[in-house]
């Protein structure tokens, strides 16, 4: 399969995806990462070189760069300590299981235009590695 192998590193990165890319451009664009509950997760480059691709998180342009940067802005905004938020169970956007102040929420709302009341795909479980 072909993949990107190499991402250059641009000086408006935000630092998150400065390191990301330094790991992966270190493997040749690809890698397996260990989830918190000890799952492998492969993953790689997008074929446009907007973000991440995984098969745990099969929908396209889920794990764009923007995500990681609004994940890293959504715990600082909240001190530090945020909730995960629950989309893959259906919940709608803005419901206790998704707050919008929760990762999945914010960005849900904030990169991918989900408004409140809406159903949201979750990708946190990949997010939480970085």
């Amino acid at each position: 399969m072909d993949h990107i192998t190499f991402l250059p590193i641009k000086p408006t990165d935000s630092l998150v995806v400065k390191k990301i890319k330094e790991k992966l451009n270190k493997c040749n664009g690809r890698a397996m990462i260990t989830l918190l509950k000890g799952d492998q997760c492969e993953i790689w480059y997008d074929k446009n070189a907007k973000g991440l691709v995984s098969p745990k998180i099969p929908p396209e342009n889920q794990l764009l760069w923007e995500a990681f940067d609004a994940a890293v802005e959504v715990v600082i905004k909240n001190g530090g300590k945020v909730k995960k938020g629950n989309a893959r169970s259906g919940a709608k956007l803005g419901s206790d299981a998704l707050p919008i102040d929760s990762v999945e929420g914010y960005i849900a709302h904030k990169v991918h235009n989900v408004q409140v009341g809406e159903s949201a795909f979750g990708q946190v479980l990949l997010l939480q590695q970085y």
